[in-house]
């Protein structure tokens, strides 16, 4: 208690040292703090993004890259999807679901589609028609795009792109069966009056070589248990999703009929994992891409546009962890050099209490005790004034780098299928109200002990080498 007591009485004796030692740990600590803050907010910000983006995974064939290298017809082959190789992968811990996709096109010429241009809010359907020798208007078929799934859910549906407006998903055992149900779009089911329970058909497109026409070969008839929407405009209006097992059979008899060979294991066009978190796609990717049977295979999880949108975080983070090491390293070398004078200037003080018989362990205490009395103000004042620096630096990275306009054109076109896409959306406005920086406990503790050791062993480095002396050495030097 009386080292305490001596510690603290030779603090108020001297504040003139002590307030140079506290401005410098003040400043340290600070720039230190406000760079950790900034950092933990953008680690933040990128895993808002990546939950954004979803927990998907899509194995691909990069085509464009076996066409560069002028691959052989037979090689082509080779590095096409392989539903084998994909369940050999879903074995993943992390895997939920691995999704199997396949599609195929039927034709009506008695049902309107769906689709259209819309200009000015005024929508233009794409209905055609001609007229024949005798005069006659004909109707042209309208073609219909079969997505078939191998899940009850589709995975639009699970990424939150689509939703059910009335009706219910199949069963697996419908799925599994490849019975011929038919989930379809609401601007679909309103154009052709149809609803829950009705039933229409759907023919095979057949190019009669003698007329130089297309005509409808066999019928399908399909049950409607399901009517769709899309959260926004733009999805493909004619899309159908029915079973994988359904697609399946109806490719599998295309081939045999044409007479080309049949490889049901590559009768897919699409795989599709679903992770447990999105937080786990680059540990997925990482252990899994070994096991992809080519070069020209990949997983594609929306790097492009995480890139894209974690581009501006990275250079901050770049700069941001070159001030923090900057800092850290100019850091220990000031406060050691400051700790240092602020010691030995005080060699007379030491000789005389090992003259007087206290101990050196008891000196040392003594002169830790000061130092981190000081380092302690100068921590919990930089904590606060840190926070508030990182907010202004959060709000200047959110108005700079993070928004940007977004200009969308008065006339669009849709057709296209944002439903196709597997990603989620990221709305740049909620990422930014997600950069709050800040410190939390479990950081603001790994400070405190980093920073402590720093001044103990600041302290330590002076002491240790008065305590080599004797009491005489240390008064008369």
């Amino acid at each position: 208690m009386r080292i305490l007591k001596h510690g603290f009485l030779s603090l108020i004796r001297k504040p003139a040292k002590v307030i140079m030692i506290f401005s410098i740990l003040f400043v340290v600590f600070s720039l230190l703090f406000t760079g950790v803050i900034i950092q933990n907010g953008i680690g933040e910000s990128k895993k808002f993004i990546r939950r954004q983006l979803g927990a998907a995974v899509e194995y691909k064939v990069n085509y464009q890259k076996a066409y560069e290298q002028e691959l052989e017809d037979e090689e082509y082959s080779k590095i096409d999807l392989s539903m084998s190789v994909a369940e050999e992968i879903a074995k993943d811990s992390v895997v939920k679901s691995v999704n199997f996709t396949n599609s195929y096109g039927l034709s009506s010429s008695k049902l309107m589609t769906a689709e259209y241009w819309e200009r000015d809010g005024v929508k233009e359907y794409q209905d055609y028609s001609y007229e024949d020798e005798n005069g006659n208007e004909v109707k042209e078929p309208i073609y219909v795009q079969l997505q078939g799934q191998n899940i009850t859910e589709p995975i639009e549906f699970s990424e939150g792109n689509l939703y059910l407006v009335e009706g219910e998903f199949p069963t697996q055992e419908q799925v599994n069966e490849g019975e011929r149900y038919v989930l379809i779009t609401l601007e679909f089911a309103e154009r052709n009056n149809l609803g829950i329970g009705d039933f229409f058909e759907l023919n095979e497109t057949k190019w009669d070589y003698e007329s130089s026409e297309t005509k409808e070969g066999k019928a399908y008839e399909f049950e409607v248990i399901g009517i769709y929407d899309g959260i926004q405009d733009g999805y493909r209006a004619n899309q159908m999703y029915v079973s994988f097992e359904f697609n399946r059979r109806l490719r599998e008899e295309l081939f045999i009929e044409e007479d080309i060979e049949v490889d049901l294991d590559s009768m897919v066009d699409r795989i599709i994992y679903i992770l447990n978190d999105p937080l786990e796609v680059d540990g997925f990717i990482e252990r899994n891409t070994p096991l992809l049977p080519s070069e020209f295979n990949y997983f594609d999880a929306g790097k492009s546009q995480y890139d894209t949108l974690t581009k501006p975080l990275d250079l901050i983070s770049l700069i941001t962890t070159l001030l923090i090491w900057v800092v850290f390293g100019a850091g220990i070398i000031i406060i050691i050099a400051i700790v240092s004078i602020f010691v030995r200037d005080r060699k007379f003080e030491v000789g005389l209490l090992l003259s007087s018989g206290e101990s050196k362990l008891r000196i040392v205490i003594q002169f830790v005790y000061e130092i981190l009395c000081i380092g302690l103000i100068a921590f919990v004042l930089a904590v606060g004034v840190s926070s508030l620096a990182s907010n202004y630096a959060s709000d200047w990275i959110v108005e700079n780098q993070l928004l940007e306009e977004e200009s969308v054109s008065e006339e669009s076109y849709y057709y296209g299928g944002w439903g196709e896409d597997i990603f989620g959306s990221v709305d740049m406005n909620n990422v930014a109200e997600d950069f709050q920086v800040g410190l939390d406990g479990k950081t603001i503790l790994q400070l405190f002990i980093i920073n402590i050791a720093l001044l103990i062993f600041a302290s330590l480095v002076p002491l240790t080498v008065i305590m080599m002396f004797n009491p005489r050495q240390v008064l008369q030097d």
